[in-house]
């Protein structure tokens, strides 16, 4: 499902990235283990406001940044334009090769903004093109519970590791929670997973 941003939201992401909230983007950068040589997929990255954090990290690896808005990918190419590690990818995250394994997959605010039966398909999508070892993180709003269930519910659907929970109290988006994930392979026992509740949170 496609989303152009509007003038207003882009001009307020912009303004938010130079005040003390912008440590909401850094704070989830720096929670992604980075040693620098990974290939990282940023998805639904927007104006690019985790990336900023990250790419500096990628001393010898490469960051992609995934964005199916046109308006949002050329926002993000002029921002961290400075960046020789970074690659765009403009289109349906289902165009990307599947030939493409990457250490790392973060979505950051993303995945509660799609749709139910745009959710079944992205999630298992975003799992192959991670490869076995390699971790997800992803933030999301438990404003609405039943589309953060849901979220969960696939991720656990895809037999992967929950290596970590953390709850946060972020403005505007209210209540989240940070959560990690690890692929195994498929003969590696994983432990059940239920969704976090509010109030609940992980190691670290």
């Amino acid at each position: 499902m496609k989303h152009e941003p509007s003038k207003r939201e882009i001009a307020f992401t912009k303004f938010f990235l130079h005040t003390p909230a912008k440590t909401i983007y850094r704070s989830f950068a720096d929670s992604i283990s980075l040693q620098g040589h990974e290939k990282v997929l940023d998805f639904g990255s927007g104006y690019g406001t985790v990336a900023k954090w990250v790419a500096p990290k990628l001393t010898s690896g490469q960051l992609t940044c995934a964005d199916i808005s046109s308006i949002w990918q050329a926002e993000c190419r002029n921002h961290l334009a400075k960046y020789k590690n970074i690659t765009y990818f403009n289109d349906d995250i289902y165009h990307l090769d599947p030939s493409e394994q990457f250490d790392i997959i973060y979505a950051h605010f993303v995945l509660h903004d799609l749709p139910y039966p745009e959710l079944k398909k992205v999630i298992p999508h975003l799992i192959k093109l991670l490869k076995i070892g390699g971790k997800l993180y992803i933030r999301e709003p438990v404003s609405d519970r039943n589309k953060f269930h849901t979220i969960c519910k696939l991720l656990l659907q895809q037999k992967l590791q929950v290596l970590q929970t953390n709850q946060h109290l972020i403005p505007l988006m209210g209540t989240s929670f940070d959560i990690h994930y690890q692929k195994r392979a498929l003969n590696h026992f994983n432990a059940p997973h239920t969704p976090p509740k509010s109030g609940q949170t992980g190691p670290g």
